[in-house]
């Protein structure tokens, strides 16, 4: 038997008890009564501070598919532990003031605590559908704005890469343009001393002019 199924099984036969107990109440009188009472109160401590503490730990790691009945059976064992407290609270009143009250009464005492129970249930319900779907709302805008960033980011990274990419167009003009500058300035000074050259031999006279210069008057 699995650690769940053994608390289940001492959940439901605690509580048997314990309506036994009650239901033997009526029976009796007096200081035994009260004490039996008492008793049972205490069985019912037991059973919140222990048995359905450890229940609902295990319930806990269950999956949701596993979950779901064993939730439900500890909303039927919360009904009739309220229940029965109800029906103890109305013995210990009797008792204190010294009236006896029928087991009918109780029950119907009983059946008004255990309808105030049910509605309070019911909101505590309504309360945690309302959060639960407050929090798959928050999940879905989570979602939306991580895949938002996620878009950003991916943007970013394409613009970083076209910032690199203009950056090396950039250095290949520079160098292209530093490259072209050099062979203008190297075309240039050929040209230049091309241009020496034909100045000088324009200007140059003849050599024959050199050797018999024309005497003057």
């Amino acid at each position: 038997m699995d650690t769940i199924a053994f608390w289940d099984t001492e959940f439901s036969e605690k509580l048997e008890g314990v309506k036994s107990s009650i239901a033997g109440l009526s029976r009796l009188h007096g200081p035994t009564k009260v004490q039996a009472a008492k008793r049972c109160e205490t069985m019912i401590l037991e059973i919140n501070s222990k048995t359905r503490r450890n229940f609902v730990k295990e319930m806990r790691q269950l999956d949701s598919e596993s979950k779901g009945p064993y939730k439900q059976k500890l909303e039927n064992y919360d009904r009739d532990l309220e229940k029965l407290s109800g029906e103890l609270k109305w013995i210990d009143k009797s008792s204190s003031s010294g009236e006896e009250i029928s087991r009918d009464d109780m029950l119907r005492q009983a059946e008004v605590v255990q309808d105030k129970t049910e509605a309070s249930l019911a909101r505590s319900l309504a309360q945690a559908e309302e959060m639960n779907q407050i929090g798959e709302e928050t999940l879905v805008k989570m979602n939306e704005q991580t895949e938002q960033m996620l878009k950003t980011n991916e943007k970013l990274d394409n613009m970083d890469n076209e910032l690199d990419k203009a950056q090396d167009i950039m250095k290949s003009m520079i160098r292209r343009m530093l490259t072209d500058k050099l062979v203008l300035l190297f075309v240039g000074l050929i040209f230049l001393a091309l241009l020496g050259v034909v100045i000088y031999v324009a200007v140059k006279p003849p050599k024959e002019q050199q050797a018999n210069p024309t005497p003057s008057g």
